[in-house]
């Protein structure tokens, strides 16, 4: 695929009649060069069963927890030496993080085109610091599950960001690398959405596996 944008587009196809183009952060903008998944390496080490994860992981995405706190809300402990791992883990996989190389162009453009910039993103606490590195002051609101205290692909975090940007949810596009959050789940609250699929092999049908397709 050719690396040009386009030079004289006012209305890409993806875009009519969009005025605002919300964007999930990591996957999406930006990725680890090593991930480790720290969290989930954590929540290995004790014995939850099916809801009691899912609960932990909600709390974890949805409120200032902190990751060492995990193990005192559950009542459990951590050797000296799975903390340190786990901790440095952490710490590694933050420090790799990376833009992808079509990101900065295509918000760029987008800006060109007159379009309100939005970032909705399911994170833990610790992964925004180094995402505000990389794009702070790009986008017109951002609403991290943490501080909403909710996740995709529930509607309220779609209705807030309709709040945020006075606009209607039919003028609002959401892009995202997660079929059921960041599509299925914006589609619902009737907003557009549009898949990014960047596998080079086998992507799923109606998805763009870059970036700079939505300018096409």
């Amino acid at each position: 695929m050719s690396n040009q944008f386009p030079s004289n587009a006012t209305q890409p196809r993806l875009l009519s009649g969009i005025r605002a183009v919300a964007f999930d952060c990591y996957g999406t903008l930006l990725h680890f060069a090593l991930q480790l998944s720290p969290y989930r390496e954590m929540l290995k080490f004790f014995d939850l069963d099916v809801d009691e994860r899912a609960r932990v992981v909600r709390l974890i995405m949805t409120s200032h927890l902190g990751f060492m706190r995990v193990p005192r809300l559950l009542g459990r402990a951590l050797t000296v030496e799975q903390e340190s791992s786990l901790i440095l883990k952490l710490r590694l996989e933050i420090l790799s993080t990376q833009m992808f190389s079509e990101v900065p162009r295509v918000l760029a453009e987008l800006r060109k085109l007159g379009l309100k910039l939005a970032l909705v993103s399911n994170s833990a606490l610790e992964y925004r610091d180094m995402a505000t590195d990389y794009m702070g002051g790009l986008f017109d609101t951002e609403l991290w599950s943490f501080d909403v205290g909710a996740m995709k692909p529930d509607p309220i975090i779609y209705s807030l960001l309709c709040d945020k940007l006075s606009l209607p949810p039919g003028e609002i596009l959401m892009v995202g690398d997660r079929l059921r959050d960041d599509v299925l789940g914006a589609r619902q609250a009737g907003l557009r959405a549009q898949l990014l699929d960047r596998r080079a092999a086998n992507a799923t049908p109606g998805s763009i596996q870059n970036l700079r397709e939505l300018l096409l």
